[in-house]
């Protein structure tokens, strides 16, 4: 973490101490980031992992893609999950893993709901199924993107083609994991 450090006119220069151990990353704004210290056991045996849920339901207009944002976390191993974005960006470069499912409230017969995960708002991977009763119905997707470790972002979204809005159930999910890293 920083310590120390001076006033030159509105800056503050830092003064971090020599770490031999660990490494630095900052995250945020110039003037409001936020600093934490990844310690080489950190980096070498936790694999960054986050896995959230929905405490309560979202209202989804029809025919509309709605960003899941999971505000119960279970685990997020590396605090990069924003559940006020619904973002996972990871810092360390790599092959990552993804699964999205929720379920719907009050879908009625012969309906198409959609699960995506979604990269930089460009690529994904969705899963359409046709659902029939009235009772609730499931709908998830699983998918890996290579992830640059700096400004890549995964989001989970959610669609349904009902007619009038309907509630996304607070069953809903999403998690991801790193698979294999691309650092040297």
């Amino acid at each position: 973490m920083p310590v120390g450090g001076s006033t030159i006119g509105e800056q503050t220069a830092l003064t971090l101490p020599q770490f031999t151990d660990s490494i630095l990353v900052t995250r945020g704004a110039v003037g409001s980031e936020t600093y934490y210290r990844l310690t080489l056991e950190k980096l070498l045996n936790l694999r960054p992992t986050f896995a959230c849920e929905r405490s309560g339901t979202i209202l989804v207009n029809d025919n509309t893609w709605q960003n899941f944002f999971g505000d119960t976390e279970f685990f997020d191993s590396m605090d990069w999950y924003d559940p006020v974005t619904g973002r996972f960006t990871p810092l360390i470069a790599g092959f990552y893993s993804f699964r999205t499912e929720a379920q719907w409230s009050g879908v009625g017969d012969s309906v198409n709901i959609s699960a995506k995960i979604e990269k930089n708002a460009t690529d994904n991977f969705t899963f359409n199924r046709k659902v029939g009763g009235a009772g609730g119905n499931s709908v998830g997707v699983s998918g890996g993107f290579v992830m640059n470790g700096t400004t890549d972002y995964v989001i989970a979204s959610f669609l349904h083609q009902n007619g009038s809005a309907i509630n996304l159930g607070a069953t809903g999910l999403f998690m991801g994991w790193l698979d294999t890293s691309t650092r040297a």
